[in-house]
């Protein structure tokens, strides 16, 4: 049995090889912390955009609305539930809408959802719909609003300048503390306690992105055989589950080879580095210190140009792209009129991939939006290779 399994494996193997996926089309949402300056080059350019990443053109998708608060926005998330897109402002608002239409609830006028205590510099969905919020007010804490949309209790409060969040796959929360304010540090919250995740100081941490490894089919934080097992169970479903791990819309012998590829590959956690201009990355348990992008271009000019403060393109998210691959925002060298804020592509090792687009007023976050998130067209494998590989999936099972 044993010796069967491996040639028909070897035989899947083989063939998925040129089973390939190609890269998406796809669009992103992006928070505008600024408000047009005189003599902007694009004034229209206002509230949350979105960013088509193929050809790089930014439109307003919602734009400023000062009448009803939405602007001086902080970070934009999607729901993963109702699929609502959530921004966060700096006046403590929340407004939410849909990700796609942009319309906002019936009985929301304008948008707004809740008002918080303080402003709302970031926000993280949990897989459950449970929305955390990096709220700062006299004190900052970890707002939590439940999938209903009522607050609860803060997860941890009494933290002094708190700029971002991370979960862990555990759901243990990682806080970025000391905001701009450098030196920043990251904290972490069990439930119970909060204690130090890692000790080194940063130059102003602004974002903390959990990246799960290609292959964790369920989100456990290692890519182990429990993976390969979700994929075999899932395979050929069209649903756009956690299995289909490259996003082509369809479970296949592409998204095996992801699995094959990344087994034993663990979570890491993702830190920027504001003032420094880099990006970290950790283990899980705050060990293993790289500098995953050692420095965010563009480079530098000689001088610091007018509506500089500093020599930094200022990292302010990361996120993974349908491609598997990693997004940096920046706000750039300057402020607004003088927009040089950028969405940068890099592979999970750190190394730049292109610039998806550049010339943006300074981005505050971004996030995957759904609208623009097509299904590519993959050709199928031969009937023989679907059932080779299904074949497969049965005796790895049953050995």
């Amino acid at each position: 049995m044993r010796s069967l399994l491996g040639l028909v494996c070897a035989q899947a193997v083989a063939i998925c090889a040129f089973v390939e996926s190609p890269a998406q089309a796809y669009e992103v949402f992006a928070t505008n912390v600024f408000s047009p300056a005189e003599e902007d080059a694009d004034p229209g350019l206002t509230g949350l955009m979105k960013v088509d990443l193929t050809t790089g053109v930014a439109t307003s998708f919602l734009p400023e609305n000062s009448e009803s608060g939405f602007f001086l926005m902080t970070d934009v998330a999607v729901s993963p539930l109702d699929g609502m897109v959530y921004v966060g402002t700096q006046l403590g608002g929340l407004f939410r809408f849909d990700a796609v239409t942009g319309a906002p609830l019936a009985n929301e006028p304008g948008g707004f959802f809740m008002q918080m205590f303080g402003a709302a510099n970031d926000l993280e969905f949990a897989p459950d719909g449970t929305l955390y919020v990096a709220e700062i007010g006299e004190t900052s804490s970890v707002a939590v609003v439940d999938p209903q949309g009522v607050r609860q209790a803060n997860a941890v409060s009494d933290i002094a300048f708190i700029s971002g969040i991370g979960l862990k796959p555990n759901g243990d929360l990682l806080i970025a503390n000391g905001g701009l304010q450098a030196p920043g540090e990251v904290l972490q919250w069990d439930g119970a306690n909060l204690t130090t995740f890692d000790n080194t100081n940063f130059g102003g941490i602004l974002d903390i992105t959990l990246l799960t490894p290609s292959g964790d089919y369920d989100r456990s934080g290692t890519t182990n055989t429990a993976d390969y097992d979700a994929w075999a169970a899932d395979y050929g479903d069209s649903s756009g589950g956690p299995t289909d791990g490259n996003g082509d819309g369809v479970v296949n012998a592409a998204d095996y080879t992801l699995w094959r590829d990344h087994e034993g590959d663990e979570s890491r956690a993702l830190v920027t580095d504001f003032f420094a201009n880099l990006v970290n990355s950790f283990a899980v348990d705050g060990t293993d210190r790289q500098y995953l992008v050692p420095f965010v271009p563009p480079q530098f000019p000689s001088e610091l140009p007018p509506n500089s403060d500093f020599f930094s393109n200022f990292p302010s998210e990361v996120i993974l792209s349908p491609n598997d691959t990693l997004l940096v925002s920046t706000l750039g060298l300057t402020r607004r009129p003088d927009n040089r804020a950028s969405i940068l592509e890099y592979d999970r090792d750190g190394n730049l991939l292109g610039v998806l687009a550049d010339g943006l007023p300074p981005i505050s976050g971004i996030a995957l939006a759904p609208s623009g998130v097509g299904v590519a067209t993959v050709p199928e494998p031969a009937t023989v290779v679907l059932a080779l590989i299904a074949a497969a999936a049965a005796c790895r099972r049953a050995s």
